[in-house]
Order: C-alpha cells, then structure tokens, then sequence
C-alpha cells in the first residue's frame, strides 16, 4: 500500500475515533447523570425565569426565580434515548407553576454539549384547567 494511502486512512480511522468519543460525551447515562448546580434562563411563549437546578445522584432540586418563585424536587426515572427523565415530586413552598407540576409532570434533560443541558418539561394544567404548555432552559454549570 501507498504510503501516502496509509497516512490517510489512519487519519480517517482516528477521526472516526475522536467524532465517536464526542458524540458518547454528550450522551446521558444512569453513570454520568449530571451532579452540582446548573444555572439557565426558563422560557414559555412570553415569559423568561431565571432557573437554578442542583442535581444529586438520583435527584435534583428545581428553583424558579420571580415571577414563578418556587421550589420544587424531582427524583431520576430513567434514561430514554440521549437524555434522562425525572419524576417531580412536592413543592416545597407552592408557587401555581410548582403546584400544577409537582406529583405528575416529569422534566426532561439532554446534553446540548459537553457543557450545557437542555431542559424541557410540560405543564399540563393550570389551576385545575388542562392545558400544556412547554418550557425549555439551557442550562450551564454554576461558576462561583
């Protein structure tokens, strides 16, 4: 073979490599659940939240900053495709958004990269009328 052809096809193969490595670093694992706090802004049709999450091993702590202020805990339900499903559970200290989520809404989260998650989850109801509304946030690890 070629020597130049072999150069080549080294490169390819180590491309591949490389291409292979980061697209399973993006990838949500019960073993490489996100842990520490991740910060982002919430956002459904006009209305923007600053939104803390910190996640533990098997769960997170949501809070919504004004206008939504609440707090509300989620527990880790399983991976399904690239990301990883959490079940909410009580609000700590109400808040309507809090209040139509907790015991029935799930939240939704994907690596976007390396660096950032993708969060979305679906409020079904508002004070007691069905209705569904997405938010979505991205968020980034909290840098002191």
């Amino acid at each position: 073979m070629n020597p130049l052809n072999t150069s080549l096809c080294r490169l390819a193969v180590l491309a591949l490599v490389a291409a292979s490595s980061v697209a399973s670093a993006q990838e949500i694992t019960k073993d490489t659940l996100p842990t520490g706090v991740w910060v982002g802004v919430l956002r459904s049709d006009n209305v923007n939240v600053a939104v803390q999450v910190k996640f533990d091993a098997r769960s997170a702590l949501v809070h919504f900053d004004p206008p939504i202020a609440c707090n509300l805990g989620a527990k880790f339900q399983q991976v399904q495709a690239d990301g990883a499903i959490y079940a909410f559970a009580s609000a700590s200290n109400g808040g309507k958004l809090c209040d139509n989520l907790a015991g029935s809404g799930v939240m939704s989260i994907v690596r976007a990269s390396p660096t950032s998650l993708r969060l979305s989850f679906d409020e079904k109801s508002y004070n007691g009328q069905p209705r569904v509304r997405t938010w979505r946030a991205e968020l980034e690890p909290n840098v002191p």
